[in-house]
């Protein structure tokens, strides 16, 4: 079943020095969301000098992107 809407769900959980990040894409995602993503990633782990990242992808809705410009 494709997607007629598009969203992106972000969860951020931390424990000590260990971020367990999961994504959930659905549909096509635009260049905004995609904007919007980055800079919670980076204020999260910024204060850590080499985070530990678990990463966890739900793509079985995801129908892509619109790619980024150059």
């Amino acid at each position: 079943m494709k997607a007629r809407y598009h969203s992106l769900t972000i969860s951020i959980k931390r424990k000590a020095d260990r971020y367990f990040l999961t994504f959930k894409a659905i549909g096509t995602l635009s260049i905004e969301d995609y904007q919007m993503i980055t800079p919670i990633i980076n204020a999260t782990i910024k204060s850590e000098q080499h985070p530990k990242l678990d990463i966890l992808l739900d793509i079985t809705q995801f129908n892509g992107g619109q790619c980024m410009p150059q």
